[in-house]
């Protein structure tokens, strides 16, 4: 009958049988409690690495699911730049008159009245000598947008005609306006989207628009000048 070694094992050794009638030398016994140890080693160098790989594995999960998912941008809306208004240029040219020429109260006559009725007083008389020094070679300018053209009106104080280009209302417009109590001309022209302004009565003296010439500015591009 066998017996056996009387220490008691830990956890992770084996038992040992010894055969009396076939003794072990003390080497053979050593290497078998050494292959033991190495065994149970082995298990729980095993349990760890399946726990770490598994760590390991469930970290690169949710770092690849942070990546797929990340921070959400919206795209922004493309801001669509406003163009500028059209700058309106003043032009003044004071005027001198010469003993004895006429004013231009002398239009009272053609209160009410087209240029196409009687005398064109806008190519004749003392308002087309007063326009064309004004005007200077943007006079040609004037009397095109002035083809289509209402009476001469008056306002208050002031006496004014508007008109346009045929067939080009709204792009091609001009207007006088006359204060002939300051024997003064204003004329307005919006000629290629550009709005320009005259006046003779020289530096710091403004002659108002008449209300009917303030409507058709505010049709134009910028909504023209008011003042």
């Amino acid at each position: 009958m066998p017996e056996w070694n009387a220490s008691r094992p830990r956890s992770h050794e084996r038992w040992i049988f010894v055969d009396v009638n076939q003794r072990l030398s003390w080497k053979t016994c050593l290497w078998a409690c050494a292959a033991a140890l190495s065994l149970g080693a082995c298990d729980s160098k095993n349990s760890q690495d399946q726990s770490g790989g598994a760590s390991s594995s469930a970290a690169q999960a949710s770092a690849a699911q942070g990546e797929a998912i990340g921070p959400v941008i919206e795209a922004s809306t493309p801001t669509v730049a406003t163009p500028p208004a059209p700058s309106v240029a003043e032009q003044i040219h004071a005027y001198k008159a010469s003993p004895g020429e006429a004013a231009l109260d002398s239009l009272r006559p053609f209160l009410g009245k087209n240029p196409n009725e009687g005398t064109d007083y806008l190519r004749q008389g003392i308002l087309a000598e007063r326009m064309k020094k004004l005007l200077g070679d943007r006079y040609d300018a004037v009397l095109k947008n002035l083809e289509t053209v209402g009476p001469l009106t008056k306002e208050g104080g002031r006496w004014s005609i508007v008109g346009n280009r045929q067939h080009q209302g709204g792009k091609e417009v001009a207007a006088v306006v006359i204060d002939p109590g300051r024997n003064g001309l204003r004329v307005w022209l919006l000629s290629n989207g550009q709005q320009t302004t005259y006046t003779d009565l020289g530096e710091g003296h403004v002659i108002p628009w008449t209300p009917d010439v303030k409507k058709v500015m505010a049709n134009a591009p910028g909504g023209g000048a008011a003042k």
